[in-house]
């Protein structure tokens, strides 16, 4: 596939100068949350509460502000078997033609096509972890705060992912690229023959 190395070429010269730009911060978790596990667990359930988000400041008075928030956890509220987020789940077709994975979408506006509507500002692609779906609070959290902004949002369930068993064999992997790519193609697809219709 040498045009597509060359394509990934010229996007990374285009890009490069504004990826260096970002500068990271260092990062100093409060006292018993330096654990990685800790703080991904904590993450999913601290996530919404308010003042949480980024405690910043040191020892008791950080720490004081997450034990408040776990203390006002309700997790009644949530269902993660029923998913009533997402306006459409589409039905894709995989490249090899032999499986499938769906896309769920959230319209910023009124639907114009399969992956648009006509108030969006544009499209944000969000994709899922290992072991999780779009129904996820953090696949939802994160569509929601694009949808805010006035962003259509697509979220690809990977195979084995959506729910429904696949016709295959094969699964995902941290490695498969391969339902991403052909995904972006028929997005493409699509507004190429929408702009020319």
């Amino acid at each position: 596939i040498p045009e597509n190395e060359e394509l990934l070429r010229e996007m990374q010269a285009r890009h490069r100068d504004v990826a260096a730009t970002f500068v990271p911060s260092e990062f100093n978790p409060l006292p018993g949350f330096g654990n990685p596990h800790m703080q991904t667990i904590g993450g999913v359930f601290l996530r919404k509460s308010e003042g949480c988000s980024y405690v910043s400041e040191p020892g008791l008075a950080g720490i004081s502000k997450i034990l408040t928030a776990v203390a006002s956890i309700d997790n009644s509220a949530r269902d993660e078997d029923v998913c009533d987020y997402w306006d459409r789940r589409v039905r894709v077709e995989t490249g090899c033609g032999q499986d499938f994975f769906h896309a769920d979408v959230k319209y910023a506006g009124e639907p114009t096509s399969t992956w648009q509507s006509e108030e969006s500002k544009g499209t944000i692609i969000l994709i899922h972890g290992l072991e999780s779906n779009s129904n996820s609070s953090l696949s939802t959290d994160m569509a929601d705060a694009y949808w805010a902004d006035g962003f259509d949002v697509i979220c690809l369930n990977f195979r084995g992912c959506c729910g429904v068993p696949n016709l295959t064999i094969g699964g995902y992997h941290l490695g498969f690229t391969d339902d991403l790519r052909h995904f972006l193609e028929v997005l493409k697809e699509s507004w190429e023959t929408n702009e020319s219709e």
